[in-house]
C-alpha cells in the first residue's frame, strides 16, 4: 500500500513483481535454497530493503508485544535488552538479508518514524532509499 499511495498502482506493481519474481526465481534455481538470493544477485538491494525491514518490523513487534525473541526463538530477555547488532554470529541473524535488521534498528535509534523509513523504502536501491530518506525527514 505504501508504494501505491506513493507512486501509484503501476508503480507499486512493478516493485512488488519485481521483488516476488527475484524470491521465487531464487527458490526454483537453488531447489529450496534461499529465496533471498546472496548479495550481488539483480534486484538483492530491493530484496535486503524489503526483507531486512520486515525482519526487523517482527523482531521489534514480537519483542514488545509478546516479550518473544523472534531471532534466538526463546522468550525476550529485558535485562540483556538485546538490539539487532547484538545477535552476531547467532544461527537466525547471520547472513543476508538479517544484517539489514540492523540498519532499520539504527535509523529507529537515532528517531526516524516508520512511517519515514516505509515512503523512504519505494526504491529498489540503497541510493535511492538513502536519497528517499533524506527528503522524508527533517532534523
Amino acid at each position: 500500500m505504501r508504494v501505491k499511495n506513493e507512486k501509484g498502482y503501476g508503480a507499486a506493481t512493478a516493485f512488488w513483481t519485481s521483488l516476488v519474481g527475484t524470491e521465487g526465481g531464487n527458490s526454483i534455481a537453488l531447489l529450496g535454497g534461499s529465496s533471498y538470493g546472496k548479495k550481488g544477485d539483480g534486484n538483492w538491494q530491493q530484496v535486503a530493503l524489503c526483507e531486512g525491514w520486515a525482519n526487523y518490523r517482527e523482531w521489534a513487534q514480537m519483542k514488545d508485544f509478546l516479550n518473544f525473541d523472534a531471532f534466538d526463538m526463546t522468550s525476550y530477555n529485558s535485562i540483556l535488552n538485546y538490539r539487532p547488532k547484538d545477535y552476531t554470529g547467532k544461527k537466525y541473524t547471520t547472513g543476508f538479508p538479517y544484517y539489514y535488521t540492523r540498519m532499520f534498528d539504527e535509523l529507529i535509534l537515532l528517531g526516524c518514524s516508520y512511517g519515514n523509513i516505509e515512503k523512504s523504502m519505494t526504491s529498489k536501491t540503497f541510493s535511492g532509499f538513502r536519497d528517499n530518506l533524506k527528503n522524508n525527514i527533517s532534523f
